[in-house]
C-alpha cells in the first residue's frame, strides 16, 4: 500500500481564533496533495466560529458538515475531500478537543489522524514526509508518531521537532537544531501543533491526558507512548508555520505553562513536584518579564497545579 492510499483524518482544534482556522484550511487546500478530510473541532467559542469558518471555506471545500453540542458517535462517518466541524459543549483545553477529534476520526476508519494547531500554515506539501517517515518507522517493526521542523513566518526555526522536558524543574526548552543526543533522549517531546499519529498507537495507549487543559500534555502523552514500544520521531522535510510563535504572552499562557509544569513534576520527579515550585519561584520575576499580571497568574498556576484546580483567567 503506497502513501497515497492512507486514509488520513486532519484534526484542527478552534476556540476564538477563526481566522486563522480558515487561512489554515485554506494552505492545506492549496499544498496537501494527498488525499484527506478535514474535522475542525470548535472547543464551544461562543463568537460565530462555526459560521464564520464554514462561510469562509465553502468555496474551497463544498461538501461542510455541522454538528453543534451533539453525541459524537452520532456523527455519520465523512469522506476524503470533505469536512466535518464540530461543535463541542465546553472549552476543555487542547487534549479535550484533540481527543474527540481522535475519537471519532478513528471510529470513522481513518489510518492516520494529523493533528495541526489551527494557528499554523504550510507553504509546501507538509503531510507527504511525515506520511513516509511513519510508514519507515512502521516497516523497521514498530509504530510511532511523527512531527515536524516548526518555523516562524520569517523562516527562523521555532524548535527541531519538539524540546525537552525536565520534570523536575517542570520546564521544557526547545530543541532548535539537530542534535541526535536530544533527539534520542527519553526526555525529548513532539510540539503538539503537528504530529501524525497512526490508529495503533492511539489503540495502543489511548487519548492525551484531559488533565492539563494546556501545554507538557504531549510531553507525558509521549512517555506512555515511548512505555509502550512506540517511537518518536521527526520528518524533516515537513515544513510548518506557527504563528504563536511571534505573539505576545497572555496571563492564560503564564497560568497553565506553571499549572501544568507542576503536574507533570508531581507526576514523573520522585520529590513531587517541590523542585518545581522552588525553580518556579525562584525564575518569576525574570520568566515573567517584571508583568505583575504574568507574575499573578504563574503564582495561582503553580497553586492551583498542586492542589488541581482550574481556571480560566480570560
Amino acid at each position: 500500500m503506497s502513501k497515497r492510499d492512507k486514509k488520513i483524518c486532519i484534526v484542527i482544534l478552534n476556540w476564538r481564533s477563526k481566522e486563522e482556522t480558515v487561512e489554515c484550511i485554506k494552505s492545506l487546500n492549496e499544498h496537501i496533495s494527498n488525499p484527506y478530510a478535514i474535522m475542525i473541532i470548535d472547543n464551544d467559542s461562543n463568537d460565530g466560529s462555526v459560521e464564520y469558518i464554514e462561510s469562509n471555506i465553502s468555496s474551497v471545500y463544498k461538501s461542510i458538515d455541522i454538528y453543534r453540542k451533539t453525541e459524537w458517535i452520532n456523527i455519520s462517518p465523512i469522506s476524503l475531500g470533505n469536512i466535518l466541524i464540530y461543535e463541542t459543549e465546553k472549552n476543555g483545553g487542547y487534549a479535550y478537543g484533540n481527543n474527540i477529534g481522535m475519537a471519532m476520526a478513528f471510529s470513522m476508519g481513518f489510518e492516520y489522524v494529523w493533528i495541526l494547531n489551527n494557528d499554523t500554515y504550510v507553504t509546501n506539501d507538509a503531510l507527504t514526509p511525515m506520511i513516509e517517515e511513519s510508514i519507515k518507522i512502521k516497516n523497521s517493526g514498530c509504530d510511532g508518531v511523527v512531527g515536524s521542523i516548526i518555523k516562524k513566518s520569517n523562516g527562523e526555526v521555532e524548535c527541531y521537532g519538539g524540546g525537552t522536558v525536565y520534570p523536575c524543574l517542570g520546564k521544557v526548552r526547545v530543541v532548535r537544531q539537530y542534535n541526535k543526543k536530544k533527539l534520542e533522549d527519553r526526555n525529548f517531546f513532539l510540539m503538539g501543533s503537528s504530529m501524525l499519529i497512526p490508529i495503533q498507537v492511539y489503540k495502543s495507549i489511548g487519548g492525551i491526558d484531559e488533565d492539563y487543559f494546556m501545554y507538557f500534555e504531549e510531553a507525558d502523552w509521549q512517555r506512555k507512548m515511548l512505555s509502550a514500544g512506540h517511537s518518536v520521531s521527526i520528518a524533516e522535510d515537513s515544513i510548518v508555520y506557527h504563528r504563536s510563535a511571534e505573539k505576545n504572552k497572555s496571563t492564560n499562557y503564564y497560568y497553565y505553562m506553571s499549572r501544568s509544569g507542576v503536574i507533570f513534576s508531581r507526576r514523573y520527579c520522585p520529590v513531587g513536584g517541590y523542585i518545581s515550585l522552588l525553580y518556579i519561584l525562584a525564575s518569576i520575576v525574570i520568566k515573567t518579564s517584571f508583568d505583575y499580571r504574568a507574575i499573578k497568574a504563574t503564582l495561582s498556576g503553580v497553586i492551583d497545579g498542586f492542589f488541581h484546580k482550574n481556571k480560566l483567567l480570560e
